[in-house]
């Protein structure tokens, strides 16, 4: 009679030998999970700055130049839960042909600031 073999404890082996490669693979694909998200925040971040910098452009093109005085710069101003975004306009100099403006944007959250700035000229 042949005798029938059991292959039982090559599976558990093989179970016991997996379970360590599963929990590697798994703290691997954490890590590099939080670092995408950290990167993803700070971009976020920073496009909240360009935005909020680009809504000063129009700001100042609807409400027009005389909006903004030369000591005074305009605050714009959302709080949100976790975010606050700002943006400063400033008149920096002005003529009779054209009036030069500073336009900042500032945004942050609870680990992020960001900052964005760019000079806007409109002529008269």
């Amino acid at each position: 009679m042949r005798q029938k073999r059991h292959q039982g404890g090559f599976i558990l082996l093989m179970v016991v030998v997996m379970l360590p490669l599963l929990g590697m693979a798994a703290v691997v694909l954490t890590s590099n999970t939080r670092q995408i998200f950290t990167q993803t925040r700070r971009h976020a971040v920073a496009a909240h700055a360009q935005l909020a910098c680009e809504s000063g452009v129009v700001w100042i093109q609807a409400n027009g130049i005389d909006a903004v005085q030369k000591d005074e710069p305009v605050i714009l101003r959302i709080e949100e839960t976790e975010k606050v975004i700002t943006c400063h306009i400033e008149l920096a100099s002005t003529t009779d042909q054209q009036s030069v403006y500073t336009i900042t944007g500032y945004a942050e959250d609870k680990r992020f600031t960001e900052e964005h700035s760019q000079q806007v000229i409109i002529k008269k």
